[in-house]
């Protein structure tokens, strides 16, 4: 009798679990979609410069790619390369890198692959919960493309070349 009532309460427990797994994997996949499906609007992005004042984007009627990235990150490193070595492509285009890191680390990325004194490039801070809440679960690196009207027209994941991210804007 023992037997069986530890396999019950077992059993029970087991599929507590599961229950609880499969509602916190639904929250967060409905949370990407609707992340993904409200256009987030650039303007109301809470994003930091690199000298830590708050950056407000500009409104101007061209195309932005905004770069998810992380300064350790070797697919991040070889897509600001690649970002920098093609930047004539992207002069129609606002560039804006943002990272979650400490701001020191942000300054030496920009620094180190020359994006720092770009009129078109913007690399800033965002804070990691305010990234999820816009964005949702991110890796990196991860591209958003908007049009000239600011709306999402293409997401990357993971390393991407620019002729891929060229085709959107």
């Amino acid at each position: 009798m023992n037997r069986k009532l530890t396999y019950g309460v077992f059993a029970t427990l087991i599929m507590l679990v599961s229950v609880a797994a499969v509602v916190i994997v639904y929250k967060r996949i409905q949370h990407n979609k609707v992340v993904k499906q409200e256009n987030v609007f650039l303007k109301s992005l809470p994003l930091l410069n690199i000298d830590s004042t708050r950056h407000i984007l500009s409104e101007d009627k061209i195309a932005v790619a905004i770069i998810y990235f992380n300064s350790a990150c070797e697919h991040c490193q070889l897509e600001a390369e690649m970002i920098r070595n093609d930047l004539s492509s992207f002069s129609h285009v606002e560039l804006i890198f943002i990272s979650t890191e400490t701001l020191k680390d942000i300054r030496n990325f920009a620094v180190k692959y020359q994006l720092d004194n770009l009129s078109n490039v913007q690399v800033l801070k965002m804070n990691a919960d305010d990234l999820y809440n816009y964005f949702g679960s991110v890796s990196t690196p991860h591209i958003y493309v908007y049009n000239n009207e600011r709306r999402l027209v293409k997401e990357f994941e993971g390393e991407t070349k620019t002729s891929a991210i060229l085709k959107y804007l």
